[in-house]
């Protein structure tokens, strides 16, 4: 029986190690995803008016605090907003409400009487907050797993057929073993890291697979 060697003794062992403590850091806190990709919530407000937009930030970090929140305009006469983050409260809803009125003047809305109406520009019941999500992440991946799976297929259909003398099943095996080990390990760095997930994942998931074909290809011819 061949004995392995104490450098692949060690470099298993990091490997296992790294895919457990990967395993433990999704299973706590999930994968660290970009913000485009997250669930996030939305509330658009209309003012009637321009607004200046730098004076909105304010009240709108003002309401957040240390959370992260965007604000942009929405309209071509700059007098809709909207502020998206990553969890928007009814406090903090009301909290930009009530500023955003106390900012702008009051309405005053005049009836065919001589009575005249004061209200406040924006209602709070008016502004709900609104759950969405951009781009769901597994989105990514869709063309890339057909492709994948096929030349996955050719691939272990051709290492089979050249390598027979070194045993199919041994080789086909060792071949499925290699390419699921190295993606595996590939996302358990990734989430131990905290490498954002998003744009760059399917670019990292061919690398680590062409890497791992390259690999595969190396060892067999050696072993022949």
């Amino acid at each position: 029986m061949k004995q392995i060697s104490t450098k692949n003794r060690i470099i298993g062992i990091v490997s296992i190690l790294l895919v457990v403590i990967g395993l433990i850091v999704v299973i706590v806190g999930g994968f660290n995803v970009e913000q485009k990709f997250r669930s996030y919530n939305k509330i658009t407000i209309y003012v009637g008016e321009e607004v200046d937009i730098s004076k909105i930030e304010k009240i709108v970090k003002d309401a957040f605090g240390k959370n992260k929140a965007i604000v942009q305009k929405i309209e071509i006469y700059n007098d809709t907003f909207q502020v998206t983050a990553q969890e928007i409260t009814e406090e903090q809803k009301n909290v930009i409400v009530d500023k955003v009125n106390g900012l702008y003047p009051k309405v005053t809305t005049e009836n065919n009487t001589e009575n005249s109406e004061t209200s406040a520009r924006i209602k709070k019941e008016d502004i709900k907050i609104v759950s969405a999500n951009n781009v769901r992440l597994r989105d990514l991946f869709k063309p890339y797993i057909l492709p994948l799976a096929i030349a996955t297929g050719c691939i272990i259909l051709y290492i089979g057929i050249r390598y027979r003398k070194l045993g199919v099943i041994k080789v086909v095996l060792e071949t499925v073993g290699i390419l699921i080990g190295v993606q595996v390990l590939l996302w358990s760095i990734i989430a131990i890291i905290r490498f954002p997930m998003g744009r760059f994942s399917p670019a990292l998931m061919l690398i680590a697979y062409i890497s791992s074909v390259l690999y595969i290809s190396n060892r067999l011819k050696n072993m022949k």
